[in-house]
């Protein structure tokens, strides 16, 4: 492929230029301007590289105001945008290098169900199926791990289900079997202890979702999704004093170091910090289906899930606008879903993620295509990357790159270029073998 003139441009052609159009002229500050034939003849001097036509057609794209001539100035600002453009490119379509694959000795028995970053600490938080909790350092080294659980079941008759760190208070919730969410609190060294339990669920709690507003940090809202298609809110509105207010203990007792919060209670408006909305996303053939995620979108201001059901795959739900709640809640207000958004995928979505830069969504079909939707065009996907040829149960996007990574069940990993809709790379063969999940 013909590489373009500018891009065989070095440093030296450059300051070569340069020079020469800062002799005094009838240009910009007084410098050196040139017509179409006085540029391609000064280039022909001083460049050596090149043809007449391509000079010529040079100073057409510098000229696409049609002024007659260019002076250094439009010529750099040419250039600088090729090369921003081109730098682009290349990052967006680079093809990572990947190390040996390390494999890692663990404390976790099951499955590990969620791994985050704790941005507070600069650790990476892993808890699996069985209630192993581990911290790891950035460079994946084990720096301890404990058990933990619950007191309502016997731990062995208990699973959880999905956990999620809440990073404006240094927290971390976990969903169990049990149908309770637990909120541990992080702070101390090497342990950690158990403040609140939300109980009385209606059904299992399958995946979980936390946001705060980077303005307002007491503003936050936690949501999960559960094994009755259901999507559960609850909206705090003083993160950072408590979550839930406690009452006072009785006289001459010790405050209880949990805090056991029934879901009736916060439905019903006791908790003055907390209210709690609800609605039905997933339901095929008047059947509850399970949730297998949730999130909150806060540049879209609503809430995104996925089931693995051929209708309502994935579900929007719109809130009602509030003046001003993304920046400012002075009094807790109950909020409801305005509208619900369907969209359809034969049988079903494992995984999505958001790229709030592009406005897409993507999904991880169970049918092996991975899709790319607009959130307000329900109709059809604005591209299917196919390729996968088993169900893809993971997908992220890289937004720094625009690119998209994809992962399924016969573990093989891709990555897309979104703006193409290609694959640029294909691993196979490179993991561990063992079930996923």
């Amino acid at each position: 492929m013909d590489v373009k003139l500018e891009h065989r441009l070095t440093i030296r052609d450059l300051e070569r230029l340069r020079r020469s159009f800062m002799v005094e002229g009838d240009g910009y500050h007084g410098k050196l301007s040139l017509t179409k034939d006085q540029f391609c003849e000064a280039l022909s001097m001083l460049l050596r590289k090149g043809t007449v036509e391509e000079y010529a057609q040079l100073f057409d794209k510098i000229d696409f105001t049609k002024e007659g001539s260019v002076d250094w100035d439009r010529l750099a600002s040419y250039l600088l945008l090729e090369y921003y453009e081109k730098d682009d490119r290349t990052k967006s379509s680079q093809v990572p290098q990947w190390r040996d694959i390390r494999i890692l000795a663990s404390p976790h028995k099951e499955t590990i169900q969620r791994v985050s970053f704790l941005k507070n600490t600069n650790r990476y938080i892993a808890v699996s199926k069985e209630g192993c909790i581990s911290w790891w350092s950035t460079d994946l080294k084990l720096q301890w791990s404990l058990k933990t659980g619950t007191d309502t079941i016997r731990m062995k008759d208990v699973w959880v289900t999905d956990c999620v760190p809440l990073q404006n208070i240094n927290k971390m919730a976990l969903a169990f079997t049990s149908k309770e969410i637990a909120i541990y609190d992080l702070s101390s060294k090497n342990e950690i202890s158990c403040q609140y339990k939300i109980q009385g669920l209606h059904f299992t709690p399958l995946c979980l979702d936390y946001w705060c507003n980077p303005e307002n940090a007491n503003n936050a809202v936690m949501v999960w999704g559960d094994v009755g298609g259901f999507i559960n809110i609850i909206f705090f509105y003083s993160a950072n004093i408590a979550l839930f207010e406690r009452p006072p203990a009785p006289a001459h007792e010790k405050q209880e170091p949990c805090l056991n919060v029934q879901l009736k209670d916060i439905m019903s408006g006791k908790y003055k910090n907390a209210t709690h909305a609800q609605y039905s996303a997933h339901v095929e053939n008047n059947k509850g289906e399970w949730v297998r995620k949730v999130v909150y979108s806060h540049h879209l201001e609503c809430f995104v899930s996925c089931a693995t059901t051929s209708t309502s795959s994935v579900v929007i739900g719109w809130m009602e606008k509030l003046t001003g709640f993304t920046h400012r809640i002075e009094q807790p207000t109950k909020r409801e879903i305005q509208r619900k958004f369907e969209f359809n995928v034969p049988q079903g979505v494992n995984d999505f993620d958001l790229n709030g830069n592009l406005n897409l969504i993507a999904t991880a079909g169970a049918n092996n295509h991975v899709c790319l939707w607009n959130p307000y065009v329900m109709s059809k996907p604005n591209g299917i990357l196919k390729g996968h040829m088993a169900s893809v149960i993971q997908v992220q996007f890289v937004p720094a790159r625009n690119q998209l990574l994809s992962f399924s069940k016969d573990k093989v990993f891709r990555i897309w270029d979104v703006h193409l809709q290609v694959c640029i790379q294909r691993l196979a063969g490179i993991f561990p073998k063992g079930h996923v999940e």
